[in-house]
């Protein structure tokens, strides 16, 4: 894996576009781990804590991993198009890593999910049937769906603000553009 490629001499290195494959194929690795603790901390049972922290001490150790290989990926020379994929696997790395911290908090929550009274109770309720529901549709996050959404967010975000710009230059008064 990664590991076994950040200690090679940078061999995998140099080639950017297998070193971006490898980050991504760990990063997907770390997210397989992250979802299966969200799965156990939503479960009816109750996930062993020793279980999670061994989980949490592997998500860890490759997201150190992931950030040091990135690191050293982002000095080599990648093509543009790989350079604009790194911030965006890295940002995954990092909301992978924060699902499996919450998984272990969750589980070292003294109740399961201790009920919440009103609409607060009905709300939370609500959003932890439609996470649970979001982890049985989608039990292994697609990275390149994840990067390639964000892609295509970033481009209409930046043809809508070049939309408004030219409105603006047209003579199109600012409430309207």
């Amino acid at each position: 894996g990664l590991v076994a490629a950040a200690t090679t001499g940078g061999a995998v290195l140099a080639v950017p576009a297998l070193a971006l494959d490898a980050l991504t194929r760990e990063v997907r690795r770390i997210g397989s781990i992250a979802l299966r603790m969200a799965r156990a901390a939503l479960s009816a049972e109750r996930p062993a804590g020793s279980a999670l922290a061994a989980d949490q001490a592997v998500v860890d150790r490759l997201t150190v991993t992931v950030g040091e290989f990135s690191s050293r990926l982002y000095r080599a020379s990648l093509a543009r198009d790989s350079a604009a994929r790194l911030p965006v696997i890295l940002r995954v790395a990092r909301y992978y890593d924060s699902v499996s911290e919450l998984a272990v908090e969750m589980a070292r929550a003294p109740e399961p999910l201790a009920p919440v009274a009103g609409r607060l109770g009905e709300d939370t309720a609500a959003f932890l049937a439609a996470v649970a529901k979001l982890l049985e549709l989608y039990p292994e996050f697609d990275l390149e769906k994840a990067v390639l959404e964000h892609e295509k967010f970033s481009f209409e975000r930046s043809y809508i603000d070049l939309a408004v710009e030219g409105l603006r230059k047209a003579g199109v008064p600012r409430r309207l553009a």
